[in-house]
């Protein structure tokens, strides 16, 4: 959880084919999308109910004081609803989850094949990548999914973050339960100008707006019809 987003704000705008055809791991494409809830068995069984696939439960970040579930969105993407962990103590990453009245988009992530190849990339486009940092997370059979994430030093506001998967560990989209694809992702912010910028360089298929405050919004398609957040319960 990097930023606050405010619903204050809304924009309209239609972008669709979110999804690349191509491997997370072979460039930079949409990774996945962070919906934060309060309480994550009730999101699941909300989640269920609106789009006709029940997300599987995917583990907890340790030292984070988190937990999550995941659907698959195809072609790599994948849908994460983020909660809570029960008994965790208060963090940096789950103090702003409680308070959500529905399921939020708060975040959302870039896979990149080769984070040297992505960080040399930004520095061209002007930006200041951070250093890739390992993570990891057990899964609730025992395995043992890894990663190293980075980010940009003074992003955007609305900027996503970058996940290069270990070559070991199966892409989510391909575990997960699958029956949604993702039609648009959306985001308005005050930074428009250098988060369109960003974008644009990394060939992102990604909706950006100007707002005083931001907002990311998702737009799925699945078995019980089109389905969007925020959405009005």
């Amino acid at each position: 959880m990097r930023n606050s987003f405010s619903t204050a704000v809304f924009f309209v705008a239609t972008l669709t084919g979110c999804a690349s055809s191509v491997h997370p791991r072979s460039a930079s494409q949409i990774d996945h999308v962070v919906i934060g809830v309060p309480n994550l068995e009730s999101a699941i069984t909300e989640i269920e109910r609106l789009t006709g696939v029940r997300p599987v439960l995917g583990g907890s970040h340790p030292g984070r004081g988190t937990h999550n579930a995941l659907l698959s969105l195809g072609h790599g993407v994948y849908l994460e609803l983020i909660a809570p962990q029960p008994g965790a103590k208060e963090t940096t990453d789950n103090a702003d989850l409680t308070p959500l009245k529905e399921p939020t988009p708060v975040d959302w992530a870039v896979s990149t094949g080769a984070a040297e190849s992505v960080v040399a990339s930004l520095r061209a486009l002007r930006f200041d990548p951070s250093t890739p940092e390992p993570g990891s997370r057990k899964t609730p059979t025992g395995g043992l999914l890894q990663w190293r994430t980075f980010g940009l030093n003074d992003a955007p506001i609305g900027a996503p973050f970058f996940i290069e998967w270990q070559s070991s560990s199966p892409h989510p989209s391909t575990t997960s339960p699958s029956g949604c694809s993702l039609l648009a992702l959306r985001v308005a912010s005050p930074d428009a100008v250098a988060l369109q910028r960003l974008v644009a360089g990394l060939g992102l298929d990604v909706g950006v707006r100007f707002a005083s405050a931001s907002r990311i919004s998702v737009q799925l398609q699945c078995p019980r019809g089109q389905v969007d957040f925020p959405y009005a319960a």
